[in-house]
C-alpha cells in the first residue's frame, strides 16, 4: 500500500514544578515520515518532516479544578508539488469535580495529522470534546460525551477540502457484583465534507453512522 510508512516522533521537554500540581513547561517534538513508497497513487512523494515548539502550564483550583494549557507553533515540510503545512498548535483540558459524585471535562485541541487521500499533505484538525461522569449508586455509573469537529485539509493549487465532524456518545455501566459488569453504550456520529479539485470540482458528501452496543464483562 502506498500509506505503509516508518513514523519516528522525539519529544524533549523542560518544566519546573512551583507548587503542588502546578508547573510551566516547554516542549519540543520532532515527526518523521518516511513512506515506503517513494510516489504514491497520486505520484507524490508523501515523506515529511516536522518540528513542533510549545509552552504550556498546569494548575490546580481548590482541589475540585485540574487544568493543562498549551499553545504552540508547527512547521510540516513536504516535497513539491506537496505544500509544507505551518500552523498554530495548541491544547487545553480542564478538569472539574462538581460534586464528589459528578465530574466533567473540558478539552479543546487544535493538531496536524497524515492525510488518507495522498492528493493532501495533510490536515489541521480542531476539536472540541465535552464530557460528563455521574455516579448514580455505587454500583450504576453515566457517562456522557460530545465532540465538535472541523478538519482543513491542505493542498496544492486549487485543491481543497473541509470536513466538518460531531460525535455523541452515551454509556451506562452496571455492576452486578464485584466479577460481572454489564454496560449499554449508544453512539452517533456524523461527517459533513465539501471537496473542491481541479479535476472533478466541486462535491458534498455526509455520513451518518448510529450504533448501541451491549457487553457483558467476567472478571476475576
Amino acid at each position: 500500500s502506498d500509506r505503509d510508512r516508518s513514523e519516528i516522533i522525539l519529544n524533549y521537554r523542560v518544566g519546573y514544578q512551583y507548587i503542588r500540581n502546578e508547573q510551566v513547561y516547554f516542549t519540543v517534538r520532532h515527526v518523521l515520515h518516511d513512506y515506503n513508497k517513494i510516489q504514491s497513487s497520486s505520484g507524490f512523494d508523501l515523506s515529511s518532516k516536522g518540528i513542533e515548539f510549545s509552552a504550556g502550564a498546569s494548575f490546580e483550583y481548590n482541589d475540585l479544578i485540574l487544568g493543562d494549557l498549551s499553545f504552540g507553533y508547527l512547521k510540516k515540510n513536504h516535497k513539491n508539488p506537496l505544500v509544507d503545512i505551518h500552523s498554530p498548535v495548541f491544547h487545553a483540558t480542564i478538569n472539574w469535580e462538581i460534586t464528589n459524585l459528578t465530574t466533567t471535562n473540558l478539552v479543546i485541541d487544535r493538531s496536524i495529522h497524515e492525510a488518507i487521500d495522498s492528493s493532501f499533505s495533510g490536515y489541521t484538525a480542531t476539536n472540541l470534546t465535552l464530557g460528563l461522569a455521574h455516579e448514580y449508586q455505587k454500583n450504576l455509573l453515566f457517562n456522557f460525551s460530545l465532540q465538535l469537529g472541523k478538519e482543513n485539509y491542505h493542498a496544492q493549487n486549487a485543491n481543497n477540502r473541509t470536513d466538518k465532524t460531531y460525535n455523541v456518545s452515551a454509556e451506562s455501566t452496571y455492576k452486578i457484583n464485584r466479577n460481572l459488569i454489564f454496560k449499554i453504550r449508544y453512539d452517533k456520529s456524523n461527517r459533513e465534507g465539501e471537496i473542491n479539485t481541479s479535476s472533478i470540482g466541486s462535491s458534498d458528501f455526509d455520513f451518518n453512522k448510529n450504533l448501541i452496543s451491549f457487553l457483558l464483562q467476567l472478571q476475576y
